[in-house]
């Protein structure tokens, strides 16, 4: 057994697709391609893109350059004076929209007081500021509350005062911990090998109000314009790969989509009160790196809970006030329940022409433009590299379509991970049955990398090499006549909860609260008095498993990550 080595997998890898790279030319424009010259090339670009020990020594001083840079022009916007007569119109349209997705009716919105955000509200699963724990129970009743003010503190208080659980829980947690007023910090998370991500840590319970606006606003996203969030990813998925089939659909990446949601923008396309609850709910400054303050011109970041809900409503009023500007009926995908749109619609099978998920959008071919340019007016930068409406070639939401076939190539994050080499065979293998693209070199190099596990395919990648039964020389049985096997998982980080006492990572510096034990268990965070802990660099043990069903029997979306089978069954015809 050998070790993974990033160097000697990208060389094979390229001797393996050697017949089919096209040296110096772009596959996504070139005439004549083939599916197969496409597959190759993206494979070969992305393969240690994300690679972690390929990072730049420069990568966060370039995403601190880039975020300033961002933030700043969010403070210069304004509503250019060299607009047409449509654009006008079309902006009065997202206003209109807007307006009619907070304000439910004529007598209540989505949010008539910060009060009732409490009851929907919940704790993310990241780090909060200034609290040293990730779970539930330590954030809520045991460990230090934050906020950026006073006001969401008085209201926290007002909302304890009808329950008397928490109540004696806030009392236990108060007693050891107390409270305090900060803001948000900046830090920063992998993006690629050239430069990382930055984020924007929150207080606790601003992004406990969050939570529950965040819920609010999808649940009318969902009524409103038929985006539900849950499905997304995957509607738009198949939605780019309708429009690499018909071009009649195309794909639009946004530059710092998140970043680029100036203050000075919604200030002039959302109603007053909603402006106000996001003013409210928001850190108003960030704590930069190397220490001061920096202010936000930008309404928050994607470590802000309400930042993708509110970039789905931006971009769905947007492109249905464009819609309905030109005469195109709204027509999302897979619509099942009773919505309310901007606008009437019908929807058959295939017209499906929208999709929007966070700052990945698709629209009609020829709306293509027009929502381009009033991107650009609210302040928004198309990604020209990575938005297409023209060719065969699609990418939305991780997956990348040319003439309606998969090109996705894949991204060696961490050769020195004890799974990296399951990941790596199983995913590899994958792509080249989708592509018929033979990867012998490569493949039989992954297997010298790791420990011999073989596993059926109905496992995760990460657990062993997905293999034929035909290939183990003798597979066990057990007396029912399931297979036995070995596979590779993650030991897992648990808090145990004993009488009146705490086990585990860091039990020393939480304390017993029995009220906020018996709320985290109602809630669903405990089970058998146990809370598994988030593990981004987990341990890994060799454990026996059982495969029950046919070994080669792969569930539909086994090779397909996130996403959802539940669009099994839709067909597009070639």
């Amino acid at each position: 057994m050998s070790r993974l080595r990033a160097d000697v997998l990208s060389k094979l890898v390229e001797e393996d697709l050697g017949p089919f790279l096209v040296r110096g030319a772009d596959p996504n424009g070139w005439p004549g391609c083939t599916v197969k010259q496409v597959a190759a090339k993206r494979l070969v670009d992305a393969l240690l893109k994300k690679h972690v020990d390929d990072v730049a020594h420069d990568a966060d001083d370039k995403a601190l350059e880039k975020f300033l840079a961002v933030n700043a022009k969010c403070s210069l916007w304004e509503l250019r004076d060299s607009r047409t007569l449509v654009e006008d119109v079309i902006l009065g349209e997202i206003r209109q929209s807007i307006y009619h997705y907070w304000y439910r009716d004529s007598t209540s919105s989505l949010c008539d007081n910060l009060f009732d955000l409490l009851n929907v509200g919940r704790h993310g699963p990241g780090k909060s500021a200034n609290v040293p724990f990730e779970d539930f129970y330590s954030k809520s009743f045991s460990g230090p509350l934050t906020s950026s003010s006073s006001l969401l503190f008085a209201l926290y208080d007002r909302w304890l005062g009808d329950r008397c659980l928490w109540t004696n829980a806030e009392l236990v947690r108060s007693r050891h911990y107390g409270r305090s007023i900060c803001t948000s910090y900046l830090t920063f998370v992998p993006k690629s090998d050239e430069i990382s991500r930055t984020i924007c840590v929150e207080p606790s319970l601003n992004m406990f109000f969050q939570q529950g606006l965040k819920s609010k606003m999808e649940e009318r996203l969902s009524y409103y314009y038929g985006i539900n969030l849950v499905d997304q990813q995957a509607k738009n998925r198949e939605l780019a790969k309708l429009g690499s089939l018909t071009g009649r659909l195309g794909t639009i990446d946004l530059s710092s989509a998140s970043d680029s949601i100036s203050l000075k923008m919604l200030q002039y396309l959302l109603p007053k009160q909603m402006f106000g609850v996001l003013s409210q709910l928001r850190c108003g400054q960030t704590e930069h790196p190397n220490g001061g303050l920096i202010d936000l011109h930008m309404v928050s970041t994607m470590g802000n809970a309400f930042t993708f809900p509110l970039q789905c409503v931006i971009f769905a009023s947007l492109i249905s006030a464009v819609y309905k500007v030109m005469g195109i009926p709204w027509r999302p995908m897979r619509i099942r329940q009773k919505v309310a749109f901007p606008f009437n619609h019908t929807s058959t099978s295939h017209d499906w022409n929208v999709g929007v998920n966070g700052d990945d959008l698709i629209v009609e071919h020829r709306a293509y433009g027009m929502v381009c340019r009033l991107l650009d007016l609210l302040g928004f930068t198309v990604n020209p590299e990575k938005s297409f409406n023209e060719g065969h070639f699609r990418e939305s939401c991780g997956a990348d379509w040319f003439q309606g076939k998969p090109v996705r190539g894949f991204y060696l994050k961490d050769q020195n991970a004890q799974n990296a080499p399951y990941v790596a065979y199983n995913r590899l293998s994958y792509w080249s049955s989708q592509t018929g693209i033979p990867l012998t070199r490569t493949l039989n190099y992954l297997l010298k990398c790791g420990k011999f596990l073989a596993v059926p395919w109905s496992e995760s990648d990460s657990a062993g090499y997905k293999l034929a039964l035909s290939s183990i020389r003798r597979p066990r049985q057990d007396r029912n006549g399931s297979f036995i096997y070995s596979r590779l998982e993650p030991r897992a980080r648990r808090l145990t909860f004993g009488d009146e006492t705490l086990r585990g990572p860091d039990s020393d510096k939480r304390v017993w609260n029995p009220h906020g034990f018996l709320l985290a268990s109602i809630e669903g965070y405990v089970k058998n008095a146990v809370i598994t802990l988030r593990d981004n660099d987990p341990k890994w043990r060799v454990r026996p498993a059982l495969c029950p069903s046919d070994w080669e029997h792969a569930p539909q979306d086994a090779c397909e990550g996130d996403q959802q089978r539940m669009l099994r069954s839709i067909r597009f015809k070639d």
